[in-house]
């Protein structure tokens, strides 16, 4: 079975944020009508967090 850390979001949620808008500058740039959505526990402020960043469109 796999070991998971979860880790608090404080650590991470800057730079996931940041991270975020540079992909979402791209996709909208590409396709200009998608909804690019930060999802996730990386999204949520103080939360706990694996530390997978995940967006969706």
């Amino acid at each position: 079975m796999e070991q998971v850390n979860f880790f608090e979001n404080s650590l991470f949620y800057e730079k996931a944020e940041k991270t975020f808008l540079v992909h979402k500058k791209i996709i909208k740039e590409r396709m200009p009508e998608a909804d690019v959505q930060h999802v996730g526990s990386t999204a949520v402020p103080n939360s706990l967090t694996k530390f997978r960043y995940t967006s969706a469109c």
